[in-house]
């Protein structure tokens, strides 16, 4: 089976006009990203032309329209007999044409394996392929195709998730929930499904949200600080986001950041560099990196232990009490009064840290 041409069953439906906005969207970017991309949607133009006929592709079973095609042709062959020779061609062009196209999409169409995860009674943490990086609360269940991020990145919301998506301009990124759509090229938002409908809180960036079953193919961008709510009935509906604590659920019920709460040291990194000054005091500079996921770091305890030219140490400690998020980088300066001492050797290092959640902030 050729697994190269992973868009022929949506070729078919782009040209039946059976694709919503986001997947038309989709399309439009696929054909146009490459010569290859556009001579294989030709092709299938053609095909389609061809064949006289419209395909559902959502719904499309190959062993029942084969049936179809066969019964189509044994209704008409008692009345081919007696009919021109030209309107026999004519029946053998259209069979020929549908035959033609249900050979290519045979061919060409790649059975969709989907790769789902779950969260069950915990929270979950994990990359998608293009390094997308995904919380799932608890409950919540998540489904992307095989071949997620080589051709579109598509994945199924069910449930509760908080995505980083890792940008791509040539790919949008799209998340399908139960009654919303959310287009991305790179940004963090939150989309929770509840017994009211869809909402979606962006956290950086912008997002591109759609109503799924809504007549109304409105579409809203939502920027940090704004949630779109989509309900059965209406949106989307775009408003300030009030709500601080969305997202603290990833704080709950979550291994991982019990880990991160309970080992600062693993998480934060510390560089720095040191020099006597012109009356002899050492001046240490150095950086603090947040390597947790979801802990905010705060009142970090430094220890700098110098060394004494008799080799015996003595160790200072100081507090940075800058709050630190997760993938920030914090500048400190501090002096030592070692002014009487030849200092030999320094280390910093990190003794603890507390932790504040995000609904504090």
């Amino acid at each position: 089976m050729k697994k190269s041409t992973p868009h022929w069953n949506k070729l078919a439906a782009y040209l039946s006009g059976d694709l919503d906005d986001p997947e038309r969207e989709e399309m439009d970017l696929w054909i146009k990203s490459s010569l290859q991309n556009q001579k294989e949607f030709a092709e299938a133009k053609q095909i389609w032309e061809n064949s006289g006929v419209r395909l559902d592709v959502r719904e499309t079973d190959t062993a029942y329209e084969w049936e179809r095609l066969q019964l189509r042709i044994n209704n008409e062959s008692s009345s081919f007999e007696a009919q021109t020779v030209g309107r026999y061609s004519m029946w053998l062009k259209i069979a020929a044409g549908v035959l033609l196209f249900a050979i290519a999409l045979f061919i060409l169409w790649p059975v969709e394996q989907m790769i789902d995860i779950s969260a069950k009674e915990g929270v979950v943490t994990f990359y998608l392929p293009d390094s997308t990086k995904v919380w799932l609360n608890a409950g919540s269940k998540l489904s992307y195709p095989e071949d997620f991020g080589e051709e579109n990145r598509r994945v199924t919301l069910i449930g509760e998730g908080y995505f980083e998506v890792q940008p791509d301009s040539l790919k949008p990124f799209i998340v399908k929930a139960s009654l919303a759509y959310a287009r991305v090229l790179g940004t963090s938002f939150n989309i929770k499904e509840d017994s009211v409908g869809v909402v979606l809180t962006v956290a950086e960036g912008k997002v591109s949200v759609s109503s799924v079953k809504s007549k109304n193919k409105q579409k809203v961008v939502v920027i940090a600080g704004e949630k779109a709510v989509v309900t059965l009935s209406e949106g989307p509906v775009k408003s300030q986001n009030s709500e601080v604590a969305y997202a603290t659920w990833r704080e709950h019920n979550n291994k991982a950041y019990e880990h991160e709460k309970d080992n600062p040291k693993a998480y934060l990194t510390n560089r720095f560099s040191w020099e006597k000054n012109k009356i002899n005091i050492s001046v240490i500079e150095g950086q603090l990196v947040n390597r947790a996921d979801i802990a905010i770091y705060t009142d970090v305890v430094l220890n700098a232990t110098y060394t004494k030219p008799n080799g015996k140490t003595s160790t200072a400690s100081f507090i940075i009490t800058d709050r630190i998020q997760p993938g920030e980088t914090v500048n400190y300066k501090k002096r030592l009064f070692d002014i009487f001492t030849d200092t030999q050797k320094i280390v910093v290092e990190v003794e603890s840290a507390s932790v504040i959640s995000s609904a504090d902030l």
